[in-house]
């Protein structure tokens, strides 16, 4: 496969815009899922950790985790989201990503760890600490 040839290889897609996940989950280490904390939004993953699931078969290796992204900062997570996302058998991450503008625009500036926006780094950073965690275990 031509992607064993690189150490960090990151996709941003949701599962029904690529006919070529399970390819890429085959030679992957972790996959993260990200799902907003609404009942329907966390319903809408199950087929990306379907997906998962085939590819562990295949790769025992691979891991995969479950983060809370764009959250709104003064509506909290249901007790409810984080039972049902504890049912679908995929790993919660403690990280939280909260919907910020600098993280919108992160992606036509010099990046989101060069912004000024000291709460986005700091969840950003901790969120790769965390999957770096997971995947040297």
């Amino acid at each position: 496969m031509p992607y064993l040839d690189y150490e960090l290889i990151i996709v941003d897609t949701p599962p029904y815009l690529s006919n070529r996940l399970n390819e890429l989950f085959g030679c992957s280490d972790y996959v993260l899922v990200p799902t907003k904390a609404g009942f329907f939004d966390v319903m809408a993953i199950k087929s990306t950790l379907a997906l998962i699931k085939f590819a562990q078969a295949q790769n025992q290796r691979l891991k995969a985790g479950i983060v809370l992204n764009m959250l709104k900062p003064r509506s909290g997570i249901t007790a409810e989201v984080v039972e049902l996302i504890h049912t679908l058998g995929t790993p919660l991450l403690k990280s939280r990503v909260f919907d910020r503008v600098s993280l919108a625009r992160s992606s036509m500036t010099a990046g989101i760890l060069k912004s000024t926006d000291q709460k986005a780094i700091e969840e950003i950073t901790f969120l790769a600490e965390e999957i770096v965690d997971l995947i040297s275990v």
